[in-house]
């Protein structure tokens, strides 16, 4: 028994109401003293730990239902130690994101039931500010009773919101590309078929009732089509956000420089149609319009609808004009192009607004001038 520790409990034995014998119980509690303290001094060396650094640890005692956070846990959730916010078990997961509470009762009960050890796990927190935080959420078993049940869980925890808002960019892109790709290999053929059909059609078919009726299916094609091509857009856009005009910027007269003289007239007149009070002019020759407004001649736009394909000066070399010149007029965009990089290229000029999908449409109009003050 020598270098042992033990516990003793003595009990005394009455006889006719005075103490006749007094029974010692010995217990060797060695081994669990020894336990507890390793379990103290690893506690003590993972809070050493990861103090300083981007980690926050947490320490959970089941028996008394009680939670511990180190000071880097508060930083990481916005708090300040004299905040508090450490508590029980069921304090911290309501603060849990309630999609991701049922996954990390999963752990704990796995943990608490000996079904593992350890776990690791991805979830939602609410700051201080109500706001949520990813947190990489880790958590190990570290001492254990008689019957081999936790008694307590050391845990980590990181922020990886950053990372974790990419890798969920990155999945909603692959998601729009798997639909481009349904669209382009579906959706597209249907209409382009039928005008295909119908133009076949109108070079063997005379009657006059015939070509009224295959006009008016050939433009109900020609818009489904329109549909397709714009949901196309939109699948390969999802993280364009439109920049609007300040609401202090007045909207009198607007420029559309383009090559294609029909676009630039449907433009117009869709303008003239929803916006009367704003004037329009068409600009086929985009050297034309630079021209115009390196030399301060004429009427200067307050906005330009601006083409990107164009055979002699392209909408990029226009836009790198106005840069060079330090000309600030709002520009948008007004092209057929669906290529992603184009838009992206766009979004790095100061002066482009919005990407817009040709032609130009009367509710677009009014998104892009919302901020307009009609007289």
């Amino acid at each position: 028994l020598m270098g042992r520790l033990h516990e003793i409990d003595m009990k005394p034995l009455l006889f006719k109401g005075e103490v006749d014998e007094i029974v010692c119980f010995c217990t060797d509690i060695t081994d669990k003293r020894q336990q507890e303290q390793n379990e103290a001094y690893e506690r003590e060396r993972w809070k050493i730990a990861v103090e300083g650094n981007e980690f926050g640890l947490w320490d959970l005692d089941i028996r008394k239902n009680e939670l511990y956070f180190s000071p880097s846990c508060y930083q990481l959730l916005g708090f300040s130690v004299e905040d508090n916010f450490s508590g029980s078990v069921e304090d911290w997961t309501a603060r849990i994101h309630p999609e991701d509470r049922q996954k990390s009762g999963r752990n704990l009960l796995e943990l608490l039931s000996g079904l593992r050890d350890s776990f690791k796990t991805e979830i939602r927190v609410r700051c201080k500010n109500g706001e949520y935080k990813w947190m990489l959420d880790q958590g190990k078993v570290y001492g254990k009773d008689a019957n081999g049940y936790p008694t307590n869980i050391i845990g980590l925890m990181k922020d990886i919101s950053e990372g974790k808002t990419a890798e969920l960019q990155v999945q909603q892109y692959l998601k729009s590309l798997e639909h481009f790709a349904y669209l382009t290999s579906h959706s597209l053929r249907l209409p382009v078929s039928n005008i295909l059909g119908l133009t076949s059609m109108l070079e063997e078919n005379g009657n006059k009732e015939d070509l009224v009726r295959i006009a008016q299916y050939l433009k109900t094609s020609a818009l489904k089509l329109d549909e397709v091509i714009r949901e196309m857009n939109d699948a390969i856009t999802y993280m364009h956000k439109e920049k609007e005009l300040p609401a202090t910027h007045q909207i009198e007269r607007v420029w559309f420089v383009d090559d294609d003289p029909i676009n630039n007239l449907l433009s117009e007149k869709m303008l003239e149609s929803t916006f009367p009070e704003i004037q329009g002019e068409q600009f086929e020759q985009p050297e034309e319009a630079l021209h115009r407004l390196l030399s301060q001649t004429g009427d200067q736009p307050d906005a330009l609808f601006l083409d990107l394909n164009m055979p002699e000066m392209d909408g990029w070399d226009f836009l790198d004009a106005l840069v060079t010149a330090n000309i600030r007029i709002p520009v948008f965009i007004l092209s057929s192009s669906i290529d992603p990089k184009d838009q992206q290229r766009a979004t790095k000029y100061p002066n482009v607004r919005d990407f817009i999908s040709k032609p130009l449409r009367a509710e677009r109009l009014r998104i892009v001038f919302k901020n307009h003050d009609s007289p």
